[in-house]
């Protein structure tokens, strides 16, 4: 007689979301995102041998600037996860109250100190690049962008405000345009939208380390910039100039009023939008270089960019449907819905 048919395979079983263990956890007082496990050098030392981390001593009473500045999610978890933090408590005989010190594994030399009436991301994350630096310790990726890009926004006014330095620029195709201009060093953060009908890109850049005048030549000379947007009379001679020297003549010199109206595009940072990696809460300069790599089709090196947590969640959103897409949301604000999610 004929065998029966052999039964159905059994359905795979379903994979169980992993937990997220960093997000929405408990966190002391005063330090952010940041949790502690030490509160003496000494009790810390071994650990810091042990592992070859530099100690990093938060040694300031804790107030809301200091949790402003561990509640950004790299920053804690560059402290976390490349040092041993120790939390001293007020009575700790130790020089140097009122800041936050990086000292070698086994305590004896001071590798950078920032005071706490200057403590903000940009001098921590500055901080932990030359401790680690000093201590011979290989930067990751992450760390070294954020420090570029925080540092990189301290431009100041002479009434001691700070401002972003801004650069728009009008082009034919918004996308490629974000992409082509995301991969020049300097630039900090790209928006690509519209005034009126005319596609723009708009550029957060580092002015010590690129100027505008440069960023004008490149536009030209790449062919991406029907329109030079100007801010300033400075800016209008230095763009009309720039033109002249290249001979381009297919630019147009408009001004630009800092209340006009950037309409976003839907295609904005189309490489992340393409990929998982739209649902990974990032920086802006991470997502600039990120999405330049992805619309490139180096999806594997644009997640080298990531920290451990961030490639985390990039993993949990390959299990996970639902999530909300991150693109362009401020890495504080897309970092916490996560815990609601």
């Amino acid at each position: 007689p004929p065998h029966p048919p052999s039964p159905p395979p059994a359905p795979p079983a379903s994979i169980e979301p992993f937990k997220l263990e960093f997000i929405g956890c408990e966190h002391d007082e005063g330090l952010g995102a940041l949790q502690c496990r030490y509160s003496s050098v000494s009790d810390a030392r071994e650990e810091s041998t042990t592992s070859q981390k530099p100690l990093l001593l938060l040694d300031f009473a804790g107030d809301s600037t200091t949790d402003e500045v561990f509640s950004h999610p790299l920053l804690a978890e560059a402290a976390d996860s490349l040092f041993i933090a120790v939390r001293l408590p007020a009575e700790e005989p130790l020089i140097g109250k009122g800041s936050v010190r990086v000292v070698s594994s086994d305590g004896t030399d001071t590798l950078g100190q920032v005071p706490e009436s200057l403590l903000s991301v940009a001098s921590v994350s500055m901080l932990m690049v030359k401790g680690l630096t000093l201590a011979q310790t290989t930067i990751p990726v992450y760390l070294q962008l954020l420090s570029e890009e925080q540092n990189g926004r301290q431009q100041w006014q002479s009434n001691g405000r700070r401002i972003d330095r801004h650069a728009l620029f009008g082009v034919s195709d918004s996308t490629e345009g974000e992409v082509e201009f995301g991969g020049l060093d300097g630039v900090l953060a790209t928006r690509c939208g519209h005034v009126g009908r005319q596609p723009v890109v708009q550029l957060t850049y580092d002015s010590t380390r690129l100027s505008f005048c440069s960023l004008v030549r490149f536009a030209v000379q790449q062919n991406l910039a029907d329109v030079v947007y100007y801010q300033s009379s400075d800016e209008k001679i230095a763009a009309r100039m720039e033109l002249q020297r290249v001979e381009a003549t297919t630019s147009e010199l408009v001004s630009f009023l800092g209340t006009t109206t950037i309409q976003p595009s839907v295609n904005a940072k189309i490489g992340l939008r393409q990929t998982m990696l739209r649902f990974v809460p990032m920086t802006d300069l991470q997502a600039t270089r990120a999405n330049r790599l992805a619309q490139r089709g180096a999806f594997n090196e644009a997640t080298r960019l990531l920290s451990p947590r961030q490639g985390m969640i990039l993993m949990r959103s390959m299990q996970t449907k639902g999530l909300i897409e991150a693109v362009d949301v401020p890495i504080k604000q897309a970092w916490k819905r996560l815990s609601e999610e």
